[in-house]
């Protein structure tokens, strides 16, 4: 009885282990040969500590040749291959650098869709775009796994800030840090702050009413009126047209046809369908 309870408890234990690998199973595929041994390592580390931190699995993809497939395609694809045969979760993100189709692009499912929004995988890209652009292609998704972990911190606790962070811009073009330590999930005020504020408002309201009463307290008195100072005098005046000029301005047809901006793809898209019929979001640009 004991040998077939230690059995049970030994494959409970197995299970329990291998269930916890298979939802933060990790990989950092580099076809196109972007990375080195170290780097390729690093990366991988990074992706295990971002799903630990997010619960969400990371594949990085780099390939030479798309086989005549977008980006957006490639992607997607090639994540749904990771879930139907190996094994992977539907919550999951994939890096993908394209150096085909000169693209760098994200593909997400499952809660992860709903994590990084639009405006979060531009702002995740944004990130180590500059690196991406000057050919440091590890640096790049290094810079990009950190801050795709950062948002997945930042959305769960909704906006509270518990550490305190540097955030890095990369947009101008110098080395620009901003500190922040501002809690933006707390929003809430007691009672006597209500007060307070009332106390401050009714303050400033007498000062206010004070100051206009004494500004019109003599208004009227100690003017008068005298007739004879008031004179009117009418000249004669023509207006004569010497010229006259018409400017005509043409008003360009908008082509955006109602969307805001312009210039090449910057962001995300809607959630959308790969060819294999799953749900997929995220999005890129090029470099």
């Amino acid at each position: 009885m004991k040998k077939i309870f230690s059995c049970a408890l030994a494959f409970a234990l197995s299970l329990m282990f291998s269930v916890w690998a298979f939802a933060f199973e990790n990989t950092v595929d580099d076809y196109a040969m972007l990375f080195t041994q170290e780097e390729r390592a690093e990366i991988l580390t990074s992706a295990e500590m971002f799903s630990e931190t997010t619960g969400y699995s990371l594949a990085v993809l780099t390939i030479d040749y798309a086989q005549g497939h977008t980006s957006e395609e490639y992607a997607d694809d090639y994540h749904d291959n990771l879930i139907d045969s190996e094994g992977w979760s539907e919550n999951s993100m994939l890096f993908l650098i394209d150096m085909d189709n000169r693209n760098v692009w994200i593909s997400t499912t499952g809660e992860a869709i709903y994590t990084y929004d639009d405006y979060t995988v531009d702002y995740v890209i944004d990130s180590g775009y500059n690196e991406l652009s000057n050919g440091e292609y590890a640096q790049a998704i290094l810079l990009m796994i950190e801050t795709a972990q950062n948002e997945a911190a930042y959305s769960e606790n909704e906006g509270e800030i518990i550490e305190e962070h540097y955030y890095y811009f990369p947009e101008n073009n110098f080395d620009d840090y901003y500190y922040s330590d501002y809690d933006y999930g707390k929003n809430s005020f007691d009672f006597s702050d209500i007060i307070v504020y009332i106390v401050i408002g009714l303050v400033i309201a007498a000062i206010t009413v004070f100051v206009v009463k004494s500004k019109y307290k003599n208004y009227g008195k100690g003017d008068e009126f005298d007739e004879d100072d008031m004179t009117l005098n009418l000249t004669g005046s023509t207006d004569n047209v010497i010229s006259r000029n018409v400017v005509t301005t043409k008003i360009p047809r908008n082509n955006n046809h109602g969307r805001p901006g312009g210039g090449g793809h910057h962001g995300g898209s809607s959630v959308h369908r790969s060819s294999g019929g799953r749900s997929h979001g995220g999005g890129g640009r090029s470099f």
